[in-house]
């Protein structure tokens, strides 16, 4: 398989998910930024259009999600149900009450990796500060302990 072949595959399983929790289909994966959990192509596209509620960064092999005023155990499961991922995977964070984490299916683990090996050129491209601040302002409303917050902000860790 190509790797337009994987790309169309990666936009399909991103669809797929997108539907669960009703967001419009995209027409193709935005560019992200190499390394970085949150804008990554895939944490981009599964944002897109939601990001004033749901909260979602890629790693390597999970995703880990949050979402304000909606139940993320749902939106996670019905997301694993898409992707054909077995329920029992999903983890609830112990110390982050709200956050769930799954693993990705193989052919998003596969894409991430080769985006972050730089691979992938045609899917690289800096994200604009606006779509950097709005998930800022997303975060600091998680629930996430007070000694990891700094100030105003919250770091955005990687999780690659």
């Amino acid at each position: 398989m190509d790797s337009r072949d994987r790309s169309e595959q990666v936009l399909k399983l991103v669809n797929l998910a997108r539907a669960t929790y009703g967001a419009t289909e995209l027409e193709a994966l935005p560019r992200g930024e190499l390394h970085s959990a949150p804008f990554c192509p895939i944490g981009r596209s599964l944002r897109r259009g939601v990001e004033d509620w749901l909260f979602v960064t890629v790693g390597s092999k999970h995703l880990r999600l949050w979402a304000v005023g909606k139940d993320p155990v749902a939106i996670a499961q019905q997301i694993m149900t898409a992707w054909k991922i077995p329920l029992e995977r999903l983890q609830q964070s112990r110390d982050r009450p709200g956050i769930v984490m799954f693993s990705l299916p193989p052919e998003l683990r596969e894409f991430i990796d080769r985006f972050d090996r730089g691979l992938l050129p045609g899917h690289q491209g800096q994200v604009d500060q606006q779509e950097v601040r709005q998930l800022r302002t997303l975060a600091r409303n998680m629930p996430i302990p007070v000694r990891q917050r700094t100030g105003d902000s919250v770091e955005l860790r990687k999780m690659h």
